[in-house]
C-alpha cells in the first residue's frame, strides 16, 4: 500500500452502496490507506465528505446515480453506481476542492459478474475509459478492462480493476469532472460502473519541504 508515503495528505474515500446497510469501515480497503479508516457511503450525490480520519470538508461528489448491490461481501467491490447502458457514459463531478489544488484520484470498477473477470470476450465485464479535461500528470484519459488476465477482487491492478489519475488540477471554481465512458464496440459494447473512488490531496512542494525540514530538526534534537 502507498499510505505511508502519503500520510500527511488528506484522503477522501467514497463508496457507492444502494439499499444495503453501511459496510463496516474496518473492512474497506483501497489502494491508498488501510482498513479502519473512514469512508463516505451513499448512492448518487455525496455532500460534505469526511476525510479518512473523520475530519469534515465541503467537498461534494455527484453525477452518478442508482446502484447494484452484487459483489464480494464486505469489500469495496460490494455495490456500485448504476449499471450504465452498454456503450453509454456519465460524468463524475467533484466540487468544493481547493482552487487550483492538485489531487490524485483512484477510481474502482469491477463487474458483479465474476464470470466476466479475465474474459475479454464477455460483454458484461466492466470496460471503457475515464477522461478528464483537467490538467493531469499521467494523461487525461485512463482505460480499464476487467477482461485483463488475472482480474479479480483479491488484488488491485491498475488498468484491470482500478485507474489512477496523478496530479489533476482543480479549476478556478474548485471543480474536477471525469467522464465515465463504457466501451462502445457495437454488438460487443460493455458496461462501466464505479464501485468507489479515493481523492488524495497532493501537498504543495513548499509544504512537503517544510514538513521534511521539521522532521530533520526533530531528529537532530533527539540526538543532541
Amino acid at each position: 500500500m502507498l499510505g505511508s508515503s502519503l500520510c500527511s495528505a488528506a484522503v477522501y474515500n467514497v463508496k457507492y452502496l444502494a439499499g444495503l446497510p453501511p459496510i463496516a469501515t474496518s473492512s474497506l480497503q483501497g489502494v491508498i490507506g488501510s482498513t479502519g479508516e473512514s469512508w463516505n457511503q451513499a448512492t448518487g450525490t455525496f455532500s460534505n465528505l469526511v476525510d479518512s480520519t473523520g475530519g469534515a470538508s465541503s467537498i461534494t461528489v455527484g453525477g452518478l446515480s442508482g446502484g447494484q448491490n452484487e459483489g464480494p461481501a464486505n469489500s469495496i467491490w460490494l455495490g456500485n453506481s448504476n449499471q450504465f447502458s452498454k456503450g453509454a457514459n456519465q460524468t463524475i463531478t467533484i466540487s468544493g476542492l481547493a482552487t487550483a489544488g492538485v489531487y490524485d484520484i483512484y477510481i474502482y470498477a469491477l463487474s458483479h459478474n465474476s464470470g466476466s473477470w479475465g474474459q475479454p470476450s464477455n460483454t458484461e465485464r466492466a470496460a471503457g475509459a475515464f477522461t478528464t479535461t483537467n490538467v493531469s500528470g499521467n494523461g487525461t484519459s485512463q482505460s480499464l478492462d476487467n477482461g485483463i488476465t488475472g482480474t479479480g477482487p483479491g488484488t488491485f491492478t491498475a488498468g484491470s480493476n482500478y485507474v489512477r489519475f496523478q496530479s489533476i488540477v482543480a479549476d478556478g471554481s474548485g471543480n474536477i469532472s471525469i467522464v465515465v465512458d463504457a466501451l462502445d464496440a457495437g454488438a460487443n459494447s460493455t458496461r462501466l460502473h464505479v464501485n468507489g473512488l479515493q481523492i488524495v490531496a497532493v501537498p504543495e512542494p513548499s509544504a512537503a519541504l517544510l514538513g521534511g525540514l521539521g522532521l530533520i530538526g526533530l531528529l537532530r534534537r533527539r540526538r543532541a
